[in-house]
């Protein structure tokens, strides 16, 4: 890892206190919440120490946690989805709706199957299907 990259963790580190996150503002939450994930994607694929990897994960955690607290709208955060047994969307369906009109044909289909390998009833992996279905047919009738 770069020491560019080392010290903008370490900055994070030090600017993300506990108490601090409850200070910001919505817009301030979310801009730097953007930040910190773009980070923590980056680091996936840079060596970097496992307490910097640490840090980040313990930010983003914290950053989650203060949004979910003030039920924040957020299009990069991790999806959350509840399919009731009978595929009623209880959650998420609005966010997993906005991820596949963002994604291409093969990577929404690569995001599914990994989401099928979770267990599902019929109902609920017919659900999924048919959101993705309506991607596709509206990918079609764009064109």
């Amino acid at each position: 890892m770069n020491d560019e990259l080392k010290a903008f963790v370490w900055q994070v580190c030090q600017y993300l206190q506990p108490n601090f996150l409850t200070k910001l503002s919505d817009d301030e939450l979310i801009a730097l919440f953007q930040q910190v994930f773009s980070l923590r994607m980056i680091m996936r694929y840079v060596d970097s120490e496992p307490v910097e990897r640490q840090v980040v994960e313990n930010c983003v955690d914290s950053m989650i946690a203060e949004i979910r607290r003030r039920n924040l709208k957020v299009r990069s955060m991790p999806i959350e989805v509840i399919i009731d047994n009978d595929g009623t969307f209880v959650k998420g369906q609005e966010e997993l709706r906005y991820a596949f009109e963002k994604l291409d044909f093969d990577d929404m289909m690569e995001f599914i199957d990994s989401i099928l390998k979770y267990p599902l009833n019929d109902a609920q992996r017919a659900a999924l299907i048919n959101l993705a279905r309506e991607k596709v047919y509206a990918d079609t009738d764009a064109d």
